[in-house]
């Protein structure tokens, strides 16, 4: 049986990927209101701030999709805006929220650290969610693979409806859900034993992640190959993402040993 793409309302439609973002964000914003609450923290600043958030995270990814695919949008510009047609660059979004987290708590005259630690548990469940998307629409992007765990697919052949085409491949998607709940989960205990505010948490959910879409980069069938395959052009950002989250880290453990 065929999973329903999206829901209609006589003349329109409501994608279910779009449907199913909307509530992993949703359900990551609640979460963090929650921890906030059992940290003794004010759960109505997560909420005034993941708000505005949701609104960031979409601005900064799309501009940092644009920026690295310009050669193709020099030449129709305004392709940029059209958002429902895809590009979202994750590090771009998650730069730009950080800077406006970071204007945020400046004029609340809040930590900006232990605002980052609080969102990091939230923030990974709202990813380990938001791959159910990829299902719903039928989006799969492992190279092909036929071993244990693998993903049938079956594609339909327009000329032929009786027959259709079955290829196994990675399920990659299924493989980041397991991390990232694993993640969610560990995070939430590194919050609730190290809940100072000094980044150590966030530092962690960085590194897995990007540590994460660093091995899982190699299974996609997507992506540039660089150096015979070796690295790949999407790798760059997972480094970036590690490397900050390194940093983050040392400064974390620094200001623990002052203490």
């Amino acid at each position: 049986m065929r999973i329903p793409s999206g829901l209609f309302f006589g003349d329109s439609d409501i994608s279910m990927f779009g449907l199913i973002f909307a509530l992993s964000y949703t359900i990551g914003v609640l979460t963090t209101m929650l921890l906030a609450k059992k940290d003794g923290q004010s759960p109505e600043n997560y909420l005034i701030l993941g708000s505005w958030l949701v609104f960031i995270s979409l601005f900064g990814g799309r501009i940092g999709y644009v920026f690295l695919h310009w050669q193709i949008y020099r030449q129709g510009r305004e392709e940029v805006l059209r958002l429902p047609r895809g590009g979202i660059l994750f590090i771009g979004g998650l730069l730009f929220c950080v800077i406006f987290t970071w204007l945020y708590t400046r004029k609340k005259k809040m930590g900006f650290w232990k605002i980052l630690d609080t969102v990091a548990p939230g923030l990974a469940l709202s990813q380990m969610l938001g791959r159910f998307a990829y299902v719903f629409d039928d989006i799969y992007i492992g190279k092909e693979y036929s071993g244990f765990m693998c993903l049938e697919i079956k594609e339909l052949d327009p000329t032929d409806v009786l027959s259709a085409k079955i290829t196994s491949v990675y399920p990659v998607y299924g493989i980041e859900m397991i991390v990232m709940l694993a993640l969610a989960i560990g995070l939430y205990f590194v919050f609730k034993k190290n809940a100072s505010g000094t980044g150590r948490t966030f530092s962690i959910y960085l590194i897995s992640f990007g540590l994460m879409r660093f091995a899982t980069e190699y299974l996609k069938a997507d992506g540039v190959d660089l150096f015979g395959g070796l690295f790949r052009m999407a790798h760059s950002s997972a480094v970036v993402i590690i490397a900050i989250g390194l940093f983050v880290h040392v400064r974390s453990f620094m200001i623990e040993n002052r203490k």
